[in-house]
């Protein structure tokens, strides 16, 4: 059962006994139940790793020649499980080779580690200040990247690129699997982006919270029933069985 949030809104509307209407700005109070609704599905789509939320996506390159090795994290991103990058030596214009290699996370203190080891007069090496602590950076230019950190979980800044092949490293030649939950649009025809039988529990759960905060009161059936769905969308995630899986790194 998948409903737009106008949908939403009127069925939560009609069962708190409240005013009818035919788009979501019609009224104050259908406002404030699409905002609760907002806040319900980030709340249920945060802590969890929902598997209609994960996917294939690209990191963005920032194309700057003082930090090569720079990746950005797209907003909306999180819980990275893996992160490869295309080794092969070709250029955005011509026809794609695919050798994409898995790079190794690093906590940040043996990232450090490991770069500051290098030698920083060699000439294979660039120094990098890194962007908010101020410290520099040993990075390697004759070589693909084999190993990445974070510092702040808003740039990927991995220890080395070949610069006879690139510049700095390309968002074209990036391939991460990772969390993503999309940005919520506040209008009538807005589907939330979550598997359809994750739908009565987020239409549960909101019409629970707006018993209490519209109402002032909560309806006993009504947090009984957000309950019994909360219970078994955590038993029944998936639509094909899986082990779950440690995250190695997340947001």
């Amino acid at each position: 059962m998948r409903m737009t949030l106008l949908q939403m809104v009127q069925s939560i509307l009609s069962d708190t006994d409240s005013d009818e209407v035919s788009s979501i700005n019609e009224t104050v109070e259908a406002d404030r139940v699409a905002s609760i609704l907002r806040d319900v599905y980030y709340e249920i789509t945060s802590p969890r790793n929902i598997p209609e939320l994960m996917r294939i996506i690209q990191l963005y390159g920032l194309s700057d020649s003082e930090k090569p090795t720079y990746l950005q994290i797209p907003t909306g991103v999180s819980d990275i499980q893996w992160f490869q990058y295309n080794i092969a030596d070709f250029a955005l214009d011509e026809d794609p080779i695919y050798q994409f290699r898995k790079l190794d996370y690093l906590e940040p203190y043996v990232f450090l580690d490991r770069i500051s080891r290098r030698d920083s007069d060699a000439t294979n090496v660039v120094i990098v200040e890194e962007v908010y602590s101020g410290s520099h950076l040993i990075i390697e230019n004759d070589k693909q990247p084999q190993y990445y950190t974070t510092f702040d979980d808003k740039y990927i800044i991995c220890d080395s690129w070949d610069a006879t092949v690139e510049d700095t490293l390309q968002q074209y030649k990036t391939r991460v699997w990772a969390k993503y939950v999309p940005e919520w649009e506040a209008v009538d025809d807005y589907y939330p982006e979550i598997d359809s039988m994750m739908f009565p529990y987020l239409l549960a759960e909101a019409k629970s919270r707006c018993f209490s905060v519209l109402k002032g009161g909560v309806d006993p059936k009504i947090e009984q029933g957000a309950r019994r769905q909360k219970t078994w969308i955590m038993n029944d995630r998936y639509n094909l069985r899986q082990d779950n899986k440690t995250i190695k790194y997340g947001r």
